[in-house]
């Protein structure tokens, strides 16, 4: 976490990442399954959140035994992040299909 202020009446501004994987914990974006990246300005909370998905567009589903390659971190809502890290850590399939959901419209 970075905080950066440029003088007394300047807003701090704080930045956090935070990295979530499927059975572990993820060291970096690169390991990650899911990221959140959290921007505190003022005291009110801004999300950038991204999703590991397959080149197709499919969110990656670590449960699958055909785990392909082709994969990147994508943007998606702060919704459809939180029901991504449901599924993360309750291995319901339920979870990923609403994640999929939001992040089609």
């Amino acid at each position: 976490m970075a905080n950066h202020s440029i003088n007394q009446d300047s807003p701090t501004i704080e930045y956090k990442e935070t990295y979530y994987k499927f059975r572990g914990e993820a060291k970096n974006a690169l390991d990650a399954d899911a990221v959140l990246l959290t921007k505190t300005k003022n005291g009110k909370e801004f999300y950038s959140a991204k999703i590991r998905a397959y080149s197709d567009g499919i969110l990656f589903n670590p449960l699958e035994h055909n785990v392909r390659k082709d994969t990147m971190l994508v943007e998606v809502s702060k919704t459809a992040f939180d029901y991504y890290c449901r599924f993360l850590e309750t291995e319901n399939k339920l979870y990923i299909t609403h994640a999929e959901r939001e992040r089609n419209g």
